[in-house]
């Protein structure tokens, strides 16, 4: 969407709410925007066969917008498949991040976001095999020990073990 924000439409307050999503084929981030003047939501996954990250939005006027790249340090930087747009969510703390949008060189918007009580804890510690969140629990696979990080991602692991331990141990290479 490529539109030129107003004088009087620059500063605004959204609210973004993220949550996992857990299935037997799919492991996401969902995002539900409030007052957002660009999205009204979205799903962040990994695909494991291009070894990207893609974010696939919908839009405020309904249409579906496809994002896919990587993360480089604490940054996501993704592109539109079909277009010039880029989208940037940059993570500062556990509770706090930055997103952006582009269209060709010029930057759209800016959001700073703080999450009361943040993605997760802070980041030390063992990954869970699902979500690579902090692990505070464990189960056994073939003999060996992973971690999880909540009984929805032990029930996720239980029904596909193999999948997770490819998946972990593929991101874990990267």
């Amino acid at each position: 969407m490529d539109r030129k924000i107003k004088r009087n439409e620059r500063f605004w307050q959204e609210n973004v709410k993220w949550n996992w999503k857990l299935g037997e084929d799919e492991v996401a981030i969902t995002a539900e925007f409030e007052n957002s003047k660009f999205f009204k939501s979205g799903k962040m996954t990994y695909d494991l066969a291009k070894k990207k990250y893609v974010f696939t939005a919908i839009n405020i006027k309904n249409k579906k917008e496809i994002y896919s790249g990587n993360k480089v340090a604490n940054k996501y930087v993704l592109k539109q498949d079909r277009g010039r747009d880029t989208l940037q969510f940059t993570l500062l703390h556990y509770n706090r991040y930055l997103w952006n949008k582009s269209v060709g060189s010029r930057k759209v918007c800016d959001v700073g976001c703080t999450l009361p009580g943040g993605f997760a804890r802070e980041d030390t510690g063992p990954k869970c095999v699902v979500t690579q969140g902090l692990g505070t629990g464990t189960v056994t696979y073939e003999g060996e020990k992973y971690y999880i990080c909540c009984s929805g991602c032990q029930d996720a692991f239980n029904k596909n073990p193999g999948k997770y331990v490819a998946e972990f141990k593929a991101k874990k290479e990267k």
